[in-house]
C-alpha cells in the first residue's frame, strides 16, 4: 500500500529528479513570490496547515489529501537549502489510475517549485507543482476524473 501512495506522489510532481528546468529563479511576478515566500515561511515555522493552505484543493479526495499531508509533514524536518521555480515540463503530469480510479491534477500545471532538502542522506529534492486560479497561485495536486471512471 505504502507503494502505491509513493507511485502517487510521482505522478503529483513530488518525487521528479531529472527532468530538465528552465530555471525562473528571478521572477519578476509578485504573485508568485508571495507563493514561494509562504512556503518558505510555514516550513520555517514548522507549520503543516500553512504548508497545505498553499494547496488548491478543489475535487480533491480524502486519499490524496492524507497523501500529501504526510509527505509535507516529513518534509518539515528538513532543512531547504535551495527552493527555485521552472516552466513545468510539457507532457509530464499526465492522468493515471491508482486502484481502479483515474486522477488528473486539479489545476493546469503551469510551474514547478523545486526544493533541495537537506537531511540525513544528504540533500534531496522535491518538486511541487503550480497553478494559476482566478489570478492567484496554489500548489497543484490530483484529484479524481469522474468523467471518465466512476465514483467509488
Amino acid at each position: 500500500m505504502y507503494l502505491k501512495y509513493s507511485l502517487l506522489f510521482i505522478f503529483v510532481g513530488l518525487l521528479f529528479f531529472k527532468q530538465p528546468y528552465v530555471d525562473l529563479a528571478n521572477t519578476t511576478d509578485h504573485l508568485l513570490d508571495e507563493l514561494i515566500a509562504a512556503y518558505k515561511t510555514a516550513h520555517k515555522k514548522k507549520n503543516l496547515e500553512d504548508v497545505l493552505a498553499l494547496y488548491y484543493w478543489n475535487g480533491v479526495d480524502e486519499r490524496i489529501k492524507n497523501s500529501v499531508s504526510k509527505n509535507h509533514k516529513r518534509y518539515l524536518d528538513y532543512k531547504i537549502v535551495k527552493v527555485k521555480v521552472a516552466k513545468a515540463p510539457l507532457q509530464e503530469y499526465k492522468p493515471f489510475t491508482l486502484d481502479g480510479v483515474r486522477y488528473k491534477t486539479n489545476l493546469e500545471v503551469t510551474k514547478v517549485l523545486k526544493v533541495s532538502f537537506e537531511n540525513t542522506m544528504g540533500i534531496s529534492e522535491v518538486t511541487i507543482p503550480i497553478g494559476i486560479k482566478d489570478g492567484k497561485y496554489y500548489f497543484v495536486t490530483a484529484r479524481p476524473d469522474y468523467s471518465i471512471a466512476p465514483k467509488r
